[in-house]
């Protein structure tokens, strides 16, 4: 990203990283076994980063969003199932187990969610 990016340019991220908590339940929605996912903890993205020369300007944890926002999705679909789109359609037979693995994780601390901000 680093090398196509604009000088002065701008990165934006949001993404799924590993908790603190111990390994992911699978399937997720990014991944059905272990070996097809590459989660690093937040520092190791921060490294990351850094060592290819970005400098980060913002750093949000929103992962206690997340989980409010899996509780209420959670209530909407056991309410009034699941509606005719959604992300159910692209993740197939196993959304449901996704969805509920996913949030196990998220209550768990096994995945954290971060939105970063960072300048070339």
């Amino acid at each position: 990203m680093h090398r196509v990016l604009k000088s002065g340019g701008t990165l934006a991220i949001y993404d799924v990283l590993a908790g603190p908590s111990g390994p992911v339940l699978f399937p997720v929605p990014w991944a059905r076994t272990p070996d097809a996912s590459f989660l690093v903890q937040p520092t190791e993205l921060l490294n990351l980063l850094t060592e290819a020369g970005f400098r980060v300007t913002d750093w949000s944890d929103t992962t206690e969003a997340a989980r409010a926002w899996f509780v209420s999705l959670a209530e909407k679909i056991q309410k009034n199932g699941l509606p005719p789109l959604g992300f159910h359609v692209l993740l197939g037979a196993d959304f449901q187990t996704m969805a509920q693995n996913q949030g196990r994780n998220l209550q768990e601390g096994r995945i954290v969610l971060g939105q970063v901000v960072a300048r070339k």
